[in-house]
């Protein structure tokens, strides 16, 4: 079967990504107006001389994640890092995912002051809020600074732009897309599942049957995926794709197929009766609940999870891994257009990028407190049990990190090594101007939110919700934007021989 490419509308070549350790640049000022010719030459002022400091700068920076053990201490030890290098302090606070997007968007609505905010093209989208005007401008400071440019090449920084500007810096990370399965192995080795041959949705639920009839305590998955999905298609918008067997631009119901697997999933009882009003699944991974999830399989990815949540996993790839702008867009900081700390907030994006020392703090926590090094290894650690865990890949470049009990030592270089032999995604290179679509997209964005739980926990019957949403959908122009964008790829197929 073929496999589902989950992608976005930049879509161009990432090339390769280049990691750079280098300090911080200051910023550039910014020139002042000449000065006017006179009939009399008169004395220039003289600058005023002041012996005193740059003011303190704290920096308030939001992102998805339960907050972790141990918060004050890294944070106190972190701040007198930062504050040596760039002069600031960081407030860094933990948002449930569950309430991530209402909480940050009620936040900008009300304009509420604030710095710095993670952002995606999976929660609390970027593009989407990128053309409401919710985050700040970066391209003059990013090319003003050349150790933080420097990290990934021109194309990386195409993907990111939005009508032609970046609104945010990536997190480095595994820059390909390969989508798989992840899977409790305590229980895959008790009932002698053989998850390899795992290669359709009967063949999983014929495997999630046997952990709902055998273990009443596990929730067999999270929920269901597009693994083993018919079609070939790329998605390029909310609820758009580009059908890659005939270059044609469809909708939402090339997923029907998902959608009704994901129905009669729910319906059997295999997700967790609270789905339709509680989506945050972690407490539940950390508690061992579940039986199979959806995972980016990458090096060191299992054993990752593994760390994370207490218990093995092991994981297995449903598809071939894709470079493109879905996975350049899986973890971005922005800066908020409400704050008051313009370069001091780029500053600390750039620390959290190039500073081993900050990055593996806000990262890691504290070593002897939250992890020890393990033996015999010059880069991998062990978590200790109830200290701080963050989320590496949310906050900077991972590239600076360390590796994991279990991941091999040169984990990171094995990631740009499969970061560099990534398949090329089909539509690398294609782009639409949205500036003649936005509010079409920003209202189709909301629709989309408004059905995406009842289509992907399987709440309702999926064809009676497709009329429903379709003529919601109309109304709000998806037919306006679907042409928009079919003749853009159109003439982008013509001229590139695809």
């Amino acid at each position: 079967m073929k496999k589902l490419s989950i992608l976005l509308v930049s879509l161009l070549l990432v090339l390769a990504v280049m990691i750079t350790a280098c300090t911080p640049q200051e910023p550039v000022s910014k020139p002042t107006d000449a000065p006017k010719p006179t009939d009399t030459p008169s004395k220039t002022d003289e600058p005023v001389k002041t012996d005193e400091p740059e003011p303190m700068v704290t920096l308030d920076w939001y992102i998805s994640s339960m907050e972790p053990a141990n918060v004050e201490s890294v944070m106190a030890e972190a701040n007198k890092l930062i504050e040596e290098k760039i002069n600031a302090k960081v407030n860094l606070h933990f948002v449930d995912p569950g309430e991530y997007v209402t909480r940050i968007t009620t936040m900008q609505g009300a304009g509420e002051e604030f710095d710095l905010v993670w952002t995606c093209n999976w929660l609390y989208d970027y593009n989407t809020n990128a053309l409401k005007g919710a985050f700040v401008e970066l391209d003059d400071m990013i090319n003003s600074r050349p150790a933080l440019k420097d990290l990934v090449v021109e194309d990386f920084w195409n993907l990111l732009k939005v009508n032609g500007k970046i609104y945010s810096v990536p997190n480095l990370q595994v820059s390909f897309t390969r989508e798989g399965m992840i899977f409790n192995k305590r229980l895959v080795d008790k009932y002698n599942i053989d998850i390899n041959n795992i290669k359709s949705y009967d063949d999983m639920t014929a495997a999630m049957q046997i952990i709902k009839e055998n273990e009443p305590e596990v929730y067999p998955a999270t929920h269901t995926y597009t693994w083993f999905s018919e079609g070939n298609f790329n998605w390029i918008g909310p609820d758009i794709y580009v059908d890659l067997d005939n270059w044609k631009v469809v909708g939402n119901e090339c997923h029907m197929e998902y959608w009704e697997q994901t129905r009669e999933w729910n319906l059997k009882g295999y997700f967790p009766p609270d789905i339709a009003t509680n989506q945050d699944f972690e407490p539940l991974k950390k508690a061992e609940k579940f039986f199979v999830m959806y995972t980016n399989v990458k090096p060191g990815n299992a054993e990752e999870a593994t760390n994370r949540y207490g218990y093995e996993l092991i994981d297995v790839a449903t598809n071939d891994k894709f470079f493109g702008a879905g996975a350049a867009l899986g973890t971005l900081t922005a800066i908020s257009v409400t704050t008051k700390n313009v370069e001091k907030s780029m500053d600390m994006i750039e620390l959290m990028a190039t500073d081993k020392d900050v990055f593996r703090t806000i990262a890691f926590g504290l070593e002897d407190q939250d992890y020890t090094m393990v033996p015999g290894t010059e880069n991998t650690i062990e978590y200790i049990e109830g200290g701080y865990t963050n989320a590496p890949w949310m906050v900077g470049n991972t590239f600076l990190g360390f590796a994991q009990k279990g991941q091999p030592d040169n984990i990171h270089e094995l990631t740009q090594e499969e970061n560099r032999t990534a398949k090329l995604d089909p539509l690398a290179g294609f782009s639409v101007d949205q500036e003649p679509i936005a509010t079409e997209l920003m209202n189709i964005q909301a629709i989309q939110q408004e059905y995406s739980a009842i289509f992907t926990y399987g709440l309702a019957d999926p064809h009676e919700m497709m009329v429903e949403y379709n003529e919601k959908m109309k109304a709000a122009g998806m037919e306006k934007v679907m042409e928009y964008i079919q003749e853009a790829l159109d003439e982008w197929v013509k001229v590139n021989n695809k």
